[in-house]
């Protein structure tokens, strides 16, 4: 069995066993460092991948200096490999990298979302580049709530690091909803380009069960977090007391320019 072990690169294989015996392989590498995606060489860029082709109409990359879709063209090749699956075509799934092993009995629409949604984190393209932390911790087959915590975990990690830096950080999520509009409005888009070339929908479910998981985030922020708080009990109710300021300590709120105050014995 190959070491899949890097300093460079971080490779995922897949493979996916149909009920009758055949397999279909996937093998995606990554930069350590940046990880971006490690193109393999080049091949025919198929013309559905063009960026004027059902783009997206929140894209802020333009015609002009962009011939091809990030996203799109990440995912021709894949797309050329498993366009012609059935959605719920019954699959042993598994995935290799270089920590571990993943298997799940499923359907080739799920084992491929998280295939595709590597892909998608990974292109480059400047709205998903943000959930490419998610891949640093890479989890295929997850289930809806570890979706849910990861990707918040994530994000109110990212307001700590701009804080840090000496941005406004946005503690209170107000600004996550848009976010995830965002990520709707690509994959509906994206939805409608394969539709365009007639592609199998194993591979378009893949995309839409993103898109649900979007709504899942946003329906647990109008719920008021309230699953995830009650597993942070702990830091409630006095746990983690030795973590609040004591009196004549000081506070820094971070909220843009910084402002300190001292509290009130």
């Amino acid at each position: 069995m190959e070491n899949l072990a890097s300093p460079k690169t971080l490779v995922f294989e897949y493979l996916f066993v149909f009920a009758d015996g055949t397999e279909r392989r996937w093998r995606a590498e990554l930069d350590a460092q940046t990880l971006d995606l490690v193109e393999l060489p080049a091949a025919e860029v198929p013309a559905w991948a063009r960026l004027s082709f059902h783009r997206c109409p929140h894209c802020p990359l333009a015609p002009e200096t962009h011939t091809y879709c990030p996203v799109a063209r990440s995912l021709a090749a894949v797309i050329d490999r498993f366009g012609d699956c059935e959605a719920h075509e019954k699959v042993n799934a598994i995935n290799r990298t270089h920590e571990r092993d993943y298997r799940k009995q499923t359907t080739i629409q799920e084992g491929l979302r998280s295939l595709i949604g590597l892909h998608m984190s990974t292109s480059g393209c400047p709205i998903l580049n943000r959930f490419r932390p998610l891949i640093r911790n890479y989890l295929p087959f997850e289930a809806p709530e570890e979706t849910v915590l990861r990707f918040l975990s994530m994000y109110s990690l990212a307001q700590f690091f701009r804080h840090r830096r000496g941005s406004w950080g946005d503690w209170e999520m107000a600004r996550l909803e848009p976010l995830l509009e965002d990520v709707r409005i690509l994959e509906r888009s994206f939805c409608q380009r394969l539709a365009g070339v007639g592609q199998g929908d194993a591979c378009v479910n893949a995309v839409v069960g993103l898109y649900a998981l979007a709504d899942l985030t946003s329906l647990a922020l109008e719920e008021g977090l309230d699953q995830v708080d009650q597993l942070f009990d702990a830091y409630h109710d006095g746990g983690g007391s030795e973590l609040e300021p004591q009196a004549g300590e000081y506070l820094e709120l971070g909220r843009g320019d910084v402002v300190v105050e001292q509290l009130e014995a």
